[in-house]
C-alpha cells in the first residue's frame, strides 16, 4: 500500500492518484520487502499414541484433551517468548527469534521444551484422574537460518532446513526424549546437561546429524558462561577509577552511583570482578542481576541481595533480615517491607516511596559494619520502578558508605539522564581493547599459537573481549586450532574467521532492539562494507526509506553502532560501524534476492564515482555479487549473464592494473573471478588466463601455470585471436619446461625466433617484454648469467613501455641475482642493490630481492652476521609484502651458510627448498636443490646422503642445465675418490671442468675448483690441485669474495 504523502491515507500499490484526496502518488522505487533471514531455534513437539487415544475415547472427549494439551504447550512456550508457529495434527511448532530476536533464544527454547514436557507431566495428573488417559510427547530442538515473513506484513511462516531438521529431531526422539541438536547445545552448552545421541541419520539429510538428549536446564545458568579465568588485560584507567570512587565513599561517606556503560562482551563485569577483589577484605559485597524475561522480575535483583545475605530458605524472612538490622530502630518495620518487596510476605503492593525507604535503610544496615558495595548487573533488563529505587538510594543514603555499582550497554537508551544532576555519580564507558592489549588477550587464551593465527583471531575479534572468547572456543570446536604440549597450533589456515554463533545471536538480538528505518539503513549500509558512504547508503534505498537516511544515521550515532569516519571520496560522508561483526550480522538479514539488488544499486552508484580508488574492482564485486545470488535463487537468465558480463569486465580491468602495478595476489585472485564470469565463447577469458597463467609462474607454482595455459590457448585458437594465441603458446611452451626441463629450452628459443619479430610487429611492448625474460630463463639455466643480465635489460624498457610492472620486476630481479651468481663484482652487486631500492617505492617487492642481494655481499666479503640480518630482514619483508617466503631465498641462504661454512644449516635450507619446489610441482629448480643437499652432506660427512641426492639431481636435472650437471659430477666424483676408483673420479671431475667452462656461474665453479684438488690429491697429483686451487683465488679476486680468496691461499700453502 502507498500511504498518500497529503492526507497519509493508504492506497493501493498501482494506484496513481490517492483515493481520497486526488493528490498525485510518488511513484516508488522497486524494492524486496517483507522477508528476512534469521538465525533462529525451532521446537517440533508431537504427540505419541493418540491414535489409540481415539479409539478409546468418544471424539469430543480427544477435542477437550487435546485442547488442553494445546493449551499447556503454547503456555510454556509464551512464557519463554517464543511463537507457536502452527498446529499440524498433532504436533506443535514453535520458533524463537520470530518476531523478536533475543540473544538466548536457544536457551529460551530449551527451557521451554523442559517445561512442556514438564507441563505434560503434571496435565498428564489431571487426565488420568478426568479420562483415564495420558499423552506421551517427542521433541526436537534446532538452531538455523530461516527465510522469515515480517510480522508488518503478518506473515509468521518460516522456512529453511533448520525447520526440516527440527522436525526430524522430534521423529528421531524416543517417548518422552528431547533432542536438541549440535547447533542449539553450542548455545546452551553451560546451561543444560546432556549426553551425545547418533550421529543420527535423517531423512533428506545427506550426512549423519549430531543429536543430544536433554537431561536437564539449569536455573539461572547462562548459555554460555563466561571466561573468567584468563589475566585481567587493559583498563587500568577505569579500574583506577572504580577503586578511587570506593576510596572516596569510604572517607567521605556518600553513596556513589558508579555506572559502567558499554556494549555486550566489551568486559564490564570483569572491569567490575577485578575491582572486587582487591576490595574483597574491606568490603561486604552483594549482587544482584537483572532477568532478560519472566513473571514478577521487577525487584528481581534485590531478592538476589537478600538471598546473599539471608540465605536461600531462611524460613521466616522478616526475621532473618530483622536479624540484620539491630542496631536501626525500624527493624522490624523495614524488615517486613523489604520480605513483601521480594516475595516473602504477601499484602497490598507499597508506595514507591516506602518501597525506597526501606531499602535504602537494608542497604544502610549492611553496611555498618564495613563498607558496602552493591552490584547490579544487567540494568539494561530493569524495569523502570527498580530504576527509580536505584535513583532513590543513590539520592538519599547518607552517613554510611555505600557504592553503587551498575554494569549496562545501552542503559542511555532507558534513561538519558542517568547519573545526570548528583553530586556522587561516575559513569565511565568501556571503549575496544587496544590492539596490542587484545594480542595480550588472545596469546592468554591460546598460548604459543603462531602470529599468523593470533593475528587473525585479533582482527576479527577487533578489540571485543568476549568475541575473542567465544572466536577462540568456536575455532577449538572444530578443531582448527588444537592444543600441542603446552602451545596451541593452528590445524589449517584461518584465512577467514567465521562469527561465532553465540556473538551472532547477541548482535542480532541487538540489531532487533532498533526500529525498521535503523535496521533497513544497516542492511544497505552492510552492503557498502564496514566503511560506508552516505550517500550511497540514501541511494540504495527505496523512495519511503530515503527521507530517513539522515535521522537514522544520528540515532545509529548515538547508539554507537557507527561512528562517522574519514571519506576517500569528496563530497561524501563516510562512516564506520563500530564493529566488522556487526556489519556481518546485518547483511546476513538481508535476503538474498534483496542482496542482489542492493549489490546491483551499488555498483551503479560506485560507477557513478570514477574518482574512487580501485573503483573497477569494487564495481565488479558487487556486480559479481548481484549475479552469484541471483544464481543461487533462479535460472541464469538474460538478465544474470549481463550482470556477469558486466562484473568480468570491471574484475578484468583491475587485474590489468593489478598486474602492471605487480601485485600477484590481487591479480590471480581478480584474474580467476573474471575468467569464471565470461561466457565460454568470450575471447577475453583467454586474456585472463594469460594473465594469470604467468603470475602463477611469478609464485613458483609451475603446474597450475601449465594448466592454465594450456586453457589459455584452447580458448584463444578457438576465437582466432592471432597475438592471444602467440601469447597462450609462449606461455604453454615455457611453463612445461619447468616442470620437466629435458629438451624444454630448445622448443622455447624455437618459438621466440619467429615469435619476436611478430611481436615488433604488432607493436605489443609487453609481449616484448615477456619474450625477453623468456629468453634470459634459458640462459639463465644454461649458467650464461652475462647474457642472462643482457636479454633482461632489453625487457626493461619494453616493460615500461606497456605500463607492465610484473614483468619490469622480474627482468630487474633476474638481471640483478644473475650478476650476483655470475661474473658481476662485488661492488657491481651492491650497485644492482641500488637500482633496486631506487624502484622499490614503485614495486615494494623488490625490497625482498636488494635485501638478499646484499646479503650475498656481505657474504662475500666474509661479514656473516650482517649477511645473516639482511638475509632475516629479507625473508621478514618477503612475508609482509607477498604473503609467502619465496623459494629462491632458500637458496640465497643455501650459499651464504655454505661460504660460512655452517653446512648442518645449509643443508637445512636446502632441504625447505627442495621440499617445497617438488610441492609446487617445479622439478627445474628442485632438481638444483637436490644438488645442493649433495654438496652440503658430502660437507658433513654424510656419504650416502650425498650420493643420494646428487642421484636425484641426475635424474631430474635437463642435458641442457649446466650448473645441475657439472655439480652432480663433482659430488660423485669426490665420492668416487674416497672409495678409491680415482681414474672414474679422474674421468667424472673432467667431464664436470668442461660442462663448467660454458659458463659463467661464480660459486658452483669456484667449488669445481677445490674439487678438483680433492680428486687430484687423492690421486696422488699435488701440482694438480696447487693448479686447481690456484684457478680458484683468481675467480674469487675477479668476483671480489675476500673470503674465498683466504681459503684458497690458505689451502695452496698447506701443499
Amino acid at each position: 500500500m502507498a500511504a498518500c504523502p497529503n492526507c497519509g491515507v493508504e492506497n493501493p500499490d498501482r494506484a496513481r492518484f490517492c483515493n481520497a484526496c486526488g493528490s498525485p502518488l510518488p511513484e516508488s522505487t522497486p524494492t524486496v520487502a517483507g522477508e528476512v533471514r534469521k538465525t533462529v531455534t525451532v521446537i517440533f513437539c508431537d504427540v505419541t499414541g493418540s491414535t489409540a487415544l481415539g479409539d478409546r475415547l468418544d471424539p469430543e472427549a480427544v477435542r477437550r484433551v487435546m485442547s488442553r494439551y494445546f493449551a499447556a504447550m503454547t503456555e510454556a512456550i509464551e512464557r519463554h517468548s517464543g511463537t507457536v508457529e502452527k498446529f499440524i495434527g498433532d504436533a506443535v511448532m514453535a520458533v524463537f527469534g520470530i518476531p523478536t530476536t533475543y540473544e538466548d533464544d536457544a536457551l529460551r527454547a530449551v527451557r521451554a521444551a523442559g517445561d512442556m514436557r514438564e507441563a505434560l507431566r503434571l496435565l498428564n495428573k489431571e487426565l488420568e484422574r478426568d479420562h483415564g488417559a495420558t499423552l506421551v510427547c517427542r521433541i526436537g530442538v534446532n538452531t538455523g537460518e530461516v527465510v522469515a515473513g515480517e510480522t508488518s506484513a503478518r506473515q509468521a511462516l518460516v522456512t529453511g532446513d533448520a525447520v526440516n531438521v527440527a522436525a526430524r529431531l522430534e521423529q528421531a526422539a524416543t517417548p518422552g526424549e528431547v533432542l536438541i541438536a549440535d547447533a542449539t547445545l553450542r548455545l546452551v552448552r553451560d546451561a543444560v546437561v546432556s549426553e551425545a545421541v547418533g550421529p543420527l541419520e535423517l531423512k533428506g539429510k545427506s550426512v549423519p546429524v549430531t543429536a543430544h538428549r536433554l537431561l536437564a536446564v539449569h536455573a539461572g545458568a547462562a548459555g554460555v558462561a563466561r571466561r573468567l579465568d584468563s589475566p585481567f588485560v587493559g583498563r587500568e584507567r577505569p579500574l583506577a577509577q572504580l577503586l578511587q570512587a570506593f576510596e572516596d565513599v569510604v572517607a567521605d561517606r556518600n553513596c556513589h552511583l558508579f555506572t559502567v556503560l558499554g556494549p555486550p562482551g566489551v568486559g564490564k563485569s570483569r572491569l567490575v570482578r577485578e575491582a572486587l577483589g582487591s576490595l574483597a577484605e574491606r568490603a561486604t559485597v552483594v549482587r544482584g542481576r537483572c532477568l532478560s524475561y519472566g513473571e514478577g522480575i521487577t525487584f528481581w535483583p534485590l531478592v538476589e541481595i537478600v538471598r546473599d545475605v539471608v540465605g536461600a530458605d531462611p524460613g521466616d524472612l522478616a526475621s532473618s533480615i530483622e536479624a540484620l538490622l539491630r542496631e536501626d530502630a525500624s527493624a522490624s518495620e523495614v524488615a517486613t517491607r523489604v520480605a513483601q518487596l521480594v516475595g516473602g510476605q504477601t499484602g497490598l503492593a507499597l508506595p514507591a516511596e516506602e518501597v525506597g525507604w526501606a531499602v535504602r535503610r537494608f542497604l544502610e544496615g549492611l553496611a555498618r559494619a564495613k563498607p558496602l558495595v552493591v552490584v547490579l548487573d544487567d540494568l539494561q533488563w530493569g524495569e523502570s520502578s527498580l530504576l527509580d529505587l536505584v535513583d532513590q538510594v543513590s539520592d538519599w543514603s547518607r552517613d554510611t558508605p555505600i557504592l553503587v555499582c551498575m554494569a549496562r550497554p545501552d542503559l542511555l537508551d532507558l534513561r538519558s539522564d542517568w547519573g545526570g544532576g548528583k553530586l556522587h555519580a561516575t559513569t565511565v564507558a568501556l571503549e575496544p581493547l587496544t590492539p596490542q592489549e587484545a594480542e595480550r588477550l588472545v596469546e592468554n587464551l591460546v598460548r604459543g599459537v603462531d602470529d599468523s593465527a593470533r593475528a587473525r583471531i585479533v582482527d576479527a575479534a577487533e578489540g571485543n573481549p568476549l568475541f575473542a572468547e567465544e572466536t577462540v572456543a568456536m575455532l577449538v570446536d572444530d578443531g582448527v586450532i588444537r592444543r600441542e604440549g603446552d602451545r596451541w597450533v593452528a590445524a589449517s589456515d584461518l584465512q577467514r574467521v567465521s562469527v561465532p554463533p553465540t556473538i551472532q545471536a547477541l548482535l542480532a538480538a541487538r540489531l532487533d532492539q532498533l526500529n525498521d528505518a535503523e535496521r533497513a539503513l544497516l542492511g544497505r549500509a552492510a552492503v557498502v562494507g564496514q566503511v560506508f558512504y552516505l550517500g550511497a547508503v540514501h541511494q540504495l534505498g527505496a523512495d519511503g526509506e530515503r527521507s530517513d537516511t539522515g535521522r537514522s544515521v544520528q540515532q545509529l550515532v548515538r547508539r554507537d553502532l557507527v561512528r562517522p569516519t574519514a571519506s576517500d571520496l569528496v563530497g561524501e560522508e563516510a562512516f564506520r560501524f563500530h564493529h566488522g561483526l556487526l556489519a556481518e550480522a546485518a547483511y546476513q538479514m538481508l535476503p538474498k534476492e534483496e542482496r542482489a539488488v542492493l549489490h546491483e544499486r551499488l555498483a551503479d552508484w560506485l560507477a557513478a564515482h570514477p574518482g574512487m580508488a580501485d573503483g573497477d574492482e569494487f564495481v565488479g564485486f558487487h556486480l559479481e555479487q548481484a549475479y552469484r545470488y541471483r544464481g543461487e535463487l533462479g535460472p541464469d537468465d538474460e538478465r544474470s549473464q549481463d550482470l556477469a558480463a558486466r562484473a568480468a569486465e570491471r574484475l578484468s580491468a583491475a587485474a590489468s592494473r593489478a598486474f602492471a602495478r605487480s601485485d600477484a595476489p590481487a591479480t590471480e585472485n581478480l584474474s580467476r573471478r573474471a575468467a569464471a564470469l565470461r561466457a565460454p565463447d568470450d575471447p577475453q577469458r583467454a586474456w585472463d588466463l594469460i594473465g594469470l597463467g604467468w603470475m602463477l609462474g611469478d609464485s613458483d607454482r609451475a603446474t597450475e601455470m601449465s594448466q592454465t595455459f594450456d586453457e589459455a590457448l584452447g580458448l584463444a585458437e578457438a576465437t582466432g585471436d592471432e597475438r592471444a594465441i602467440a601469447h597462450a603458446s609462449l606461455g604453454a611452451t615455457f611453463a612445461p619446461w619447468l616442470v620437466a626441463p629435458e629438451g624444454g629450452a630448445d622448443a622455447i628459443v624455437a618459438l621466440l625466433d619467429p615469435l619476436l619479430p611478430r611481436l615488433e610487429g604488432w607493436g605489443d611492448e609487453g609481449g616484448l617484454a615477456i619474450a625477453y625474460v623468456c629468453r634470459s630463463q634459458i640462459s639463465w639455466n644454461a649458467c650464461r648469467f652475462e647474457d642472462a643480465r643482457r636479454d633482461c635489460a632489453r625487457a626493461i624498457p619494453h616493460a615500461r613501455a606497456a605500463g607492465d610492472g610484473t614483468f619490469e620486476r622480474i627482468a630487474l630481479v633476474t638481471g640483478a641475482q644473475g650478476g650476483a651468481i655470475g661474473p658481476a663484482s662485488v661492488d657491481q652487486i651492491l650497485e644492482d642493490v641500488a637500482e633496486l631500492e631506487s624502484r622499490a617505492a614503485v614495486y615494494p617487492s623488490l625490497r625482498s630481492m636488494s635485501l638478499n642481494l646484499a646479503s650475498a655481499a656481505h657474504a662475500l666479503r666474509g661479514d656473516f652476521d650482517e649477511a645473516r640480518r639482511l638475509g632475516e630482514e629479507r625473508l621478514a619483508v618477503a612475508r609482509e609484502v607477498l604473503g609467502r617466503e619465496p623459494t629462491g631465498a632458500y637458496e640465497a641462504w643455501w650459499r651464504l651458510e655454505t661460504l660460512a661454512e655452517d653446512h648442518a644449516a645449509a643443508e637445512g635450507w636446502a632441504a625447505r627448498g627442495y621440499d617445497q619446489l617438488m610441492s609446487y610441482g617445479d622439478v627445474a629448480h628442485a632438481s638444483t636443490q637436490a644438488v645442493n643437499r649433495a654438496v652440503s652432506s658430502y660437507l658433513l660427512g654424510r656419504f650416502d646422503d650425498a650420493r643420494r641426492y646428487a642421484d636425484a639431481c641426475r635424474e631430474m636435472s635437463a642435458s641442457d642445465d649446466a650448473i645441475n650437471q657439472y655439480s652432480w659430477r663433482s659430488v660423485e666424483a669426490k665420492l668416487l675418490a674416497r672409495e678409491g676408483r680415482t681414474e672414474d673420479a679422474i674421468r667424472l671431475i673432467q667431464e664436470a671442468i668442461g660442462l663448467a667452462e660454458t659458463t659463467d656461474e661464480f660459486l658452483g665453479r669456484w667449488q669445481l675448483c677445490w674439487d678438483r684438488a680433492d680428486v687430484a690429491l687423492a690421486a696422488g697429483d699435488p701440482p694438480e690441485a696447487r693448479a686447481a686451487l690456484q684457478q680458484a683465488v683468481g675467480l674469487a679476486e675477479r668476483k671480489g669474495a675476500v673470503v674465498l680468496v683466504d681459503r684458497a691461499r690458505r689451502r695452496l700453502a698447506g701443499l
